[in-house]
């Protein structure tokens, strides 16, 4: 939310995904990432806006993008959003299930 003609750095602690998991779906993926946030997270990805949203893909998109293999196209998770026609870059990817989970979350 911008503060003083300024954005305010929005950073939200790199995930606690399990281990032994790994969606195989888009909406599976988004209810994991709805999952693993804290409430104070939760209020956090409704109060930002499309840039904050985008400034996340260092933070809790790099642990999408890890956690989840994004950068392997045959995983089960990546063929299924390619199936959705949704982006097939794994940064791209990350920001997808994002949206859709801040969506999801804040009904927007």
């Amino acid at each position: 939310m911008p503060c003083n003609g300024k954005s305010r750095i929005v950073q939200i602690t790199p995930m606690r995904f399990r281990l032994d998991y790994v969606p195989a779906t888009f909406d599976s993926a988004v209810k994991e990432t709805l999952n693993v946030l804290t409430h104070e997270e939760r209020v956090l990805l409704c109060s930002v806006n499309d840039p904050q949203l985008t400034a996340l893909h260092f933070s809790l998109g790099a642990s999408i993008r890890t956690a989840w293999s994004l950068w392997d196209e045959s995983s089960p998770l990546v063929l299924d959003c390619k199936r959705l026609r949704l982006p097939s870059h794994a940064d791209d990817l990350a920001l997808a299930i994002l949206e859709a989970a801040r969506a999801e979350l804040c009904g927007a």
